[in-house]
């Protein structure tokens, strides 16, 4: 189970553990009452759910469509996704909207993020390259030890003319923004990374989709801004009330 999810996306391994210790604790006789009880409060907690992801889950303004994805920069499949959700984002001229969502178990990925942060408050084009960068450079910063990203990141930012301060957030800013990425994860069930969506500004359809399988994702696009040209205009709506 542990290797699959190394080679796949990221999930808490402590969610996982706990989960598996759990399960073997709870006697037999316990599971119909479990059971009995889940179909009283899933319906209740999906609709909450589903609020949540209506009011997260949507394009920038000014946009009718757009890729929303929650990363963490230590995640190896997050550094696959990567280019690809890059090049789609210039195909189809749409945004791409980045929530950092660290996981415990990686080391240099909390620290990757607000760096990232710290970067994007100096220059967005070389906070854009370092993202570029670490996803790259990922084999060789090992999955436990986060002295070879430190190096690496010490070093490549003073190759860009902005070497890091000795204390990169003083006032903890840019850690109070990655944990407010994390919220907004855990609010609609975000337990992996990367988790992707195709979001469209078009309420009268499905407004935004999981990516599964990466390898639909241009398909998927194009079927959102499909749907989001047929939505009505606000002003036409507007006026098809008044009559």
């Amino acid at each position: 189970m542990l290797i699959l999810w190394a080679l796949g996306s990221c999930k808490p391994l402590r969610h996982i553990r706990i989960v598996k210790d759990n399960m073997l604790r709870i006697p037999l006789r316990f599971f119909a009452i479990i059971l009995f009880a889940s179909t009283l409060f899933t319906p209740a907690l999906f609709a909450q759910s589903s609020l949540e992801k209506l009011q997260i889950l949507k394009p920038p303004p000014g946009a009718k469509v757009a890729i929303v994805s929650f990363e963490d920069f230590q995640c190896p499949d997050c550094g696959h996704a990567h280019p690809l959700l890059v090049e789609m984002a210039k195909k189809y001229d749409i945004p791409l909207v980045r929530h950092d969502f660290p996981l415990p178990q990686h080391p240099y990925a909390m620290e990757a993020a607000i760096i990232n942060r710290y970067l994007e408050s100096k220059d967005p084009k070389i906070a854009s390259e370092y993202r570029d960068a670490v996803y790259a450079n990922q084999p060789q910063f090992g999955e436990t030890d986060d002295v070879a990203f430190r190096n690496w990141v010490t070093q490549w930012t003073a190759s860009k003319g902005v070497p890091l301060p000795f204390v990169i957030d003083p006032t903890g800013k840019f850690a109070a923004e990655v944990h407010a990425d994390q919220d907004l994860g855990r609010r609609i069930n975000i337990d992996h990374t990367p988790t992707i969506y195709i979001v469209t500004s078009n309420r009268s359809t499905e407004p935004f989709v999981e990516v599964v399988n990466r390898d639909q994702l241009s398909q998927m696009i194009e079927d959102a801004k499909q749907a989001a040209s047929e939505s009505p205009a606000p002003t036409a709506r507007r006026a098809a009330r008044k009559k």
